[in-house]
């Protein structure tokens, strides 16, 4: 049987580093990645140098060669109806296309423990915080559309 492997490793990797990052940071983790209008995204979970995580953008035309945003886009909610939820950070982001919206699968980690939440978006400049999908020690979640 012929075996067929669509996908090839890029030799450059990797493509992003904690030095690609335009701000002091500890490291940069595996990203979630989508095609948003011209442009191809991932959405990285960067931890800054407190040990906390958030969620930064970096975009590109080509989807090799990328430019990271200059400031976080997501980071762990003051509200008092997350805080508790997403006190120590946010982390491995999911994202999933459903319609117009892209709804972002991540584990919110706080004192309670690690539970995946629910956010959207429409145009990756706001962010809106859907619920939380899991009881408390379930990090790992995506959504699959119809």
């Amino acid at each position: 049987m012929e075996r067929i492997f669509p996908f090839q490793r890029y030799r450059q990797n990797p493509i992003l580093t904690k030095s690609d990052v335009p701000y002091a940071c500890n490291t940069v983790f595996n990203a979630a990645a989508c095609r948003f209008k011209d442009q191809y995204l991932l959405i990285l979970r960067i931890e800054d140098q407190a040990g906390k995580s958030h969620f930064t953008l970096a975009r590109s035309g080509d989807g090799r060669n990328f430019k990271i945003d200059p400031q976080p886009w997501v980071t762990p909610d003051t509200d008092p109806r997350w805080e508790p939820y997403e006190r120590y950070g946010i982390e491995d982001p999911r994202v999933t296309r459903i319609g117009d919206e892209y709804f972002i699968t991540y584990t919110a980690f706080g004192p309670f423990g690690p539970r995946v939440a629910i956010g959207k978006t429409s145009d990756f400049v706001g962010f809106e915080r859907v619920s939380l999908a899991t009881e408390v020690d379930n990090k790992d979640a995506v959504l699959f559309p119809e």
